[in-house]
């Protein structure tokens, strides 16, 4: 996996790209349904909102934009240009805590969005996600 981090005074923004080989170790021969995409998940966290917006871009089966030249590039403008795939306000979740926490928070939700949700939304029910 390939992690992006921007973290500045306005926004906390987060990219994890799943390789297809990464997809593979982890569920083995499920890796082979057709489903099965590379893709990359984003958080952008709006720190005066407390707004985090968690988008993705699946890639075609047959081609790994994400590592060769200018690949990054047509990922993350693919990125922006999309609508959010889950919008969560934060706002009473993240009362009273330190800055430091709400970044470990959203980290921990976009693992989740990435991890759990994403293979999830790829394969349907054909695979243990465990």
């Amino acid at each position: 996996m390939d992690n992006i981090y921007t973290d500045n005074a306005n926004y906390f923004q987060k990219l994890i790209h799943v390789s297809k080989h990464k997809l593979q170790l982890k569920y083995g021969c499920a890796a082979e349904f057709p489903q099965l995409r590379e893709y990359t998940t984003l958080v952008f966290f709006d720190k005066t909102t407390k707004v985090a917006r968690f988008e993705t871009a699946i890639v075609h089966p047959k081609l790994d934009r994400f590592s060769r030249k200018g690949g990054r590039e047509e990922v993350l403008a693919h990125l922006a240009n999309e609508k959010g795939f889950m919008v969560v306000d934060l706002t009473e979740t993240l009362k009273g805590v330190t800055p430091e926490c709400e970044k470990k928070i959203v980290s921990h939700l976009l693992s989740d969005f990435t991890h759990e949700i994403m293979p999830r939304f790829l394969f349907g029910k054909k695979i243990n996600t465990k």
